[in-house]
């Protein structure tokens, strides 16, 4: 886990220790949340999985709905949230709900999830990934060092490091995904591309795999529930502070 989801899960439990989150909500509930989600899958149980920090489960899930409802709280699509904002009262507060980059299993795990509940939500779509031409560049990292017992980084100067372990996988990565992020995007994904080739993977088969096609897309958008959104054109990276 990198520092900074450690320092964020520090102050969650400090916060579920201490109860703040009850004898605070009047001053810090406000009017409404917006809650941003990634990816919605079963527990992977290996135990190298580097991208968990973006990932819910569909049980997780079930339990968030339940609660905003049990809490009193409105679900509501997001383009509501401009009038809930600029209504003079409140009778209850709201919930938006979005999921970024258009993976499938959002239309797999999470869709049914929000259909029973009967809550609205949107789906923020990067173009070049429904065109299955764009780079998850942090699955290819993840699955080569997945296979790998040694990586080689041809990057302004090769890096080699032993990947038997998961702890040894978990340490390659953070090193690569730093060094990488520090950089162009064009490095990164040519990087990406050459670790994915060493461990027998089609880095252009990962974003197809894992993310909906247009088609899919049509399909939620017919869904009165589901909002489509615009998420860049191929998802740049942003370097790494931590």
């Amino acid at each position: 886990m990198r520092l900074r989801h450690r320092i964020i899960a520090a102050g969650l439990r400090a916060v579920v220790d201490l109860r703040a989150d009850c004898w605070l909500r009047v001053l810090a509930q406000g009017c409404g949340v917006i809650l941003m989600f990634h990816r919605v899958r079963p527990r992977r149980t290996e135990r190298f999985v580097p991208n968990q920090a973006i990932e819910i489960t569909p049980e997780f899930l079930d339990f968030v709905l339940a609660e905003l409802r049990r809490e009193g709280f409105d679900i509501v699509p997001l383009e509501a949230v401009p009038y809930r904002l600029c209504a003079h009262r409140f009778s209850r507060p709201f919930a938006a709900l979005t999921f970024d980059d258009g993976y499938r299993d959002n239309a797999e795990y999470a869709w049914p999830i929000l259909k029973r509940h009967g809550a609205a939500w949107t789906l923020f779509v990067a173009a070049e990934f429904a065109d299955g031409r764009g780079r998850l560049w942090w699955v290819e990292l993840e699955e080569a060092i997945a296979r790998l017992d040694r990586i080689v980084l041809r990057d302004e100067g090769t890096l080699r490091l032993p990947t038997r372990t998961a702890r040894e996988k978990q340490a390659a990565f953070n090193a690569v995904s730093r060094r990488l992020r520090a950089g162009p995007d064009e490095r990164l994904r040519a990087a990406a591309n050459d670790l994915a080739t060493q461990a027998g993977i089609d880095a252009s088969e990962v974003t197809r795999n894992h993310c909906l096609s247009w088609d899919e897309i049509r399909t939620l958008a017919s869904v009165s529930d589901v909002t489509i959104g615009a998420h860049t054109l191929s998802h740049p990276s942003w370097p790494s502070t931590i």
